[in-house]
């Protein structure tokens, strides 16, 4: 009996069977093979592509987070890029994504243009503007440690997100 045993599937607690190899969806981004070419980078981008080294599993989730990780930056004083540099950057990023597989189309399966990384799409270009603006002592003591219980009900970090913002709007009205 312990024989035909090691031949049987094994049955799970729910009753349901379990899949041979579970289907795992890969990434939009990622093709099934993996392309290994060394991307052709401008040279004229100024950003620390070292701080987006995962640059190809965060854009598979989320687009712009990859964006804010080598943009925001303390060391570059940078917030948003002008045009000329958008134009490098965006097409430096895209040659690195591309060597580690994923499309060469990442302005049209993201959405994201030169424009989307310039000034015009932010009215603060640069941390000191931002802090200047901004109360950030206020704002990171407010949300430094968060308590989910009375967040929910006081909403003090929340309120804080929202004066900075609503902050920085009004600069962009002043405009």
């Amino acid at each position: 009996m312990p024989l035909l045993r090691c031949f049987l599937p094994e049955i799970s607690p729910s009753g349901a069977p379990q899949p041979f190899l579970p289907l795992l969806a890969p990434s939009p981004l990622t093709p099934f093979t993996t392309n290994s070419t060394i991307p052709k980078l401008s040279g004229l981008c100024s950003l620390n592509f070292s701080a987006g080294e995962s640059m190809i599993s965060m854009t598979s989730i989320d687009c712009w987070a990859v964006f804010a990780s080598v943009l925001a930056i303390k060391d570059t004083n940078l917030l948003a890029l002008n045009g000329t540099l958008a134009k490098h950057c965006l097409s430096d990023v895209e040659q690195i994504l591309v060597s580690q597989g994923a499309s060469d189309k990442l302005h049209q399966i993201c959405s994201i243009h030169p424009s989307s990384l310039t000034e015009g799409s932010c009215p603060v270009k640069d941390v000191n503007e931002f802090e200047s603006i901004v109360d950030s002592t206020k704002l990171l003591s407010a949300c430094e440690q968060i308590d989910l219980v009375k967040e929910c009900c006081n909403q003090i970090c929340q309120n804080a997100i929202l004066e900075a913002a609503r902050k920085i709007a009004l600069k962009l009205m002043s405009f």
